[in-house]
């Protein structure tokens, strides 16, 4: 043993290849493998999708947590690139899921600004996750592709993140973006569950830094109607957002942030008062899913009436001093 312990040359280095890395130090990726790095998972995904929006290619994203334990986040964007890459000879959605440090937003061309900067978070995604699947729409097609992480006897470890087969067209399509499925892996995770309240509060904070665009959150999961589907959609001047948001964040009520409606388009009542819903507190703040709505209306009809009414108080006094 104290031997073995002393020799020390070429052959005792080894060589990590293509996403085995991830799966043997998780906590440099993802920082740690409890609750907290299990959801950095999903904001991995999330936050392809809100670059997606923030440069003006999307105005949709969709988060949804599934009965199986596994996540799809969905926005529609461009689609992920699907023809082959020109160095790597495989699809550029394969590139992305399947390769450290290969991605997009290496420079301004593709990408002016993005949350994602080092091309790890969808291939570290595939590689702690047991099964992975992508739905591209692009160009009127339907292009699908599933990965896996299965153990290999021959090598005596587990092969994280393999395509089950190349990406290949399914059908044709009018939709258009991205959609990416994934169920994390118990071999690696304390915990698999997706926690409601912290993707909640995840999504409610995007909807304030990105105006117009709406987030769907749907957790299939839960029962209720009223916490089974949330629209985030944030409509306000661009001058009123940092203090709306700090001033959402500081007060922490889910209800006065945000604005719920059933899958059919119906508000639901929120469970407290919003101390955003008077127009005093954020002047012309609105959260209706149509600027045009008769609530939209009679709201903007409330506030002139009550900048005439402060216009005549004020004047009135200057009036008759003279």
């Amino acid at each position: 043993m104290a031997n073995q312990a002393n020799h020390y040359d070429a052959g005792n280095i080894q060589v990590l290849e293509g996403l085995e890395a991830v799966r043997m130090r998780p906590g440099m990726y993802i920082g740690t493998t409890s609750t907290r790095g299990l959801h950095h998972l999903l904001w991995e995904i999330v936050d392809n999708a809100i670059d997606e929006a923030s440069n003006g290619f999307a105005d949709e994203v969709r988060v949804t947590l599934h009965t199986d334990g596994s996540a799809s986040v969905y926005d529609n964007g461009r689609g992920m690139p699907v023809d082959e890459h020109p160095t790597m000879h495989v699809s550029g959605a394969e590139v992305i899921f399947t390769v450290l440090h290969a991605g997009g937003k290496f420079n301004n061309e593709n990408y002016s600004y993005s949350g994602g900067l080092h091309g790890v978070g969808a291939s570290v995604v595939n590689a702690l996750s047991k099964w992975l699947t992508v739905d591209i729409y692009r160009d009127f097609s339907h292009y699908a592709m599933r990965f896996t992480s299965q153990f290999d006897e021959k090598k005596g470890k587990v092969i994280a993140g393999k395509p089950d087969a190349p990406l290949a067209k399914v059908g044709n399509t009018r939709k258009k973006g991205t959609l990416v499925r994934f169920l994390p892996d118990d071999a690696i995770f304390e915990d698999v569950r997706f926690n409601y309240d912290t993707v909640f509060r995840r999504l409610q904070e995007l909807a304030y830094l990105n105006r117009g665009l709406k987030i769907v959150f749907l957790d299939e999961r839960v029962s209720d109607p009223a916490r089974r589907e949330t629209t985030f959609f944030l409509m306000f001047r661009e001058k009123w957002c940092s203090p709306m948001y700090r001033s959402a964040i500081s007060r922490a009520k889910p209800s006065c942030t945000i604005s719920r409606f059933t899958s059919k388009g119906r508000r639901i009542p929120s469970s407290a008062a919003s101390p955003f819903s008077t127009p005093t507190a954020i002047p012309r703040a609105f959260f209706p899913m149509s600027t045009t709505s008769p609530r939209v209306k009679a709201e903007r009809t409330k506030q002139a009436s009550r900048r005439r009414s402060r216009r005549c108080s004020t004047t009135t006094p200057a009036a008759t001093a003279s």
